[in-house]
């Protein structure tokens, strides 16, 4: 009596089935990488509270927008990163048109948590030299934060605000 085995074809056996499986697995983690990344970049998608009243008062906050891009201030904040607990200067540059600072304005900053009221700091800054001013913060919570600086000089208002991280 004679055995003859007969012969599968190629895609019968394990391997095929194997790379579509790497293949697959790649995939899912790098779209799991990829939903990571932009969700870490974009807006929390918090709710904002009073949103009613906030809508209410749009066509005022764009007027403000205005006369901001008008006067043209160039605001810069310094890069050091704020730490859990622990008092850091902040500093911020403020800049006309022509590149001249912005002498003796009043500037008042804010810590804002974006998560929830009740975490704000807010603290003032002072004219360290001409267009340069400084402020003492301590934030307590880690993650993610806005600086707010609301600079006033005269009848002239520029409201900057930048997100930051606070670590450990």
């Amino acid at each position: 009596m004679s055995h003859t085995e007969e012969k599968l074809p190629w895609y019968a056996g394990g391997w095929p089935w194997a790379i579509a499986g790497v293949v697959m697995a790649v995939a899912v983690i790098g779209v799991n990488f990829y939903m990571w990344y932009s969700g870490s970049q974009s807006a929390t998608g918090l709710v904002i509270e009073g949103r009613f009243k906030k809508g209410m008062t749009y066509d005022k906050e764009m007027e403000q927008y205005k006369n901001q891009v008008a006067l043209g201030w160039k605001i810069t904040q310094d890069s050091s990163q704020l730490m859990l607990n622990q008092e850091r200067p902040l500093t911020i540059t403020v800049l006309d048109k022509t590149d001249q600072p912005i002498q003796g304005a009043h500037v008042q900053g804010s810590l804002i948590r974006p998560i929830g009221a009740g975490s704000d700091v807010n603290f003032m800054l002072a004219e360290s030299s001409p267009g340069v001013y400084v402020g003492l913060v301590t934030p307590h919570l880690i993650g993610s934060w806005y600086v707010q600086a609301t600079i006033t000089r005269g009848d002239e208002l520029y409201v900057y605000k930048k997100r930051i991280q606070v670590v450990r």
